[in-house]
């Protein structure tokens, strides 16, 4: 009887085990004006290493390649491009949705004009799904 119980109770800690494995977060990086990263892991530090490997390649220097976001799990995640009406621009991420339509809505919210009065331009740029792959072309 011991055995069997043990054994149930080791299944289960496997079983738990493999899916929290498979949960991925995902990690932005920014280098204003230079470029951006995107990486999926398993850990912060992980993503975060990759995404910035993915900033460098994209044109910027390593050291400005700022961490913004960490989602876990990844979920779908909206990336927008702000214009203030100074002519600042910058991105906003939103991240760990359940769905694409969520990350649009969460980005339609970002783009508020009512709210955010300062605001001349905001567009989504790209949408990722809970894998980190680009949904837009």
């Amino acid at each position: 009887m011991f055995a069997r119980i043990f054994l149930t109770q080791l299944l289960a800690l496997a079983i738990m085990g493999s899916a929290a494995a498979e949960r991925i977060g995902i990690a932005f990086v920014q280098a204003p004006e230079q470029g951006q990263g995107v990486c999926t892991g398993y850990t912060p530090d992980k993503a975060f290493a990759c995404a910035v490997k993915r900033c460098v390649n994209s044109g910027a220097v390593a050291q400005d390649c700022l961490r913004t976001n960490w989602c876990f799990p990844s979920g779908w995640s909206a990336d927008v491009f702000l214009l203030h009406n100074e002519g600042v621009d910058w991105h906003e991420v939103t991240c760990g949705w359940t769905s694409q339509n969520a990350a649009l809505e969460a980005a339609k919210i970002t783009c508020n004009r009512r709210e955010r009065d300062f605001i001349v331009e905001c567009t989504v740029v790209q949408i990722y799904d809970p894998d980190g792959k680009p949904q837009l072309k």
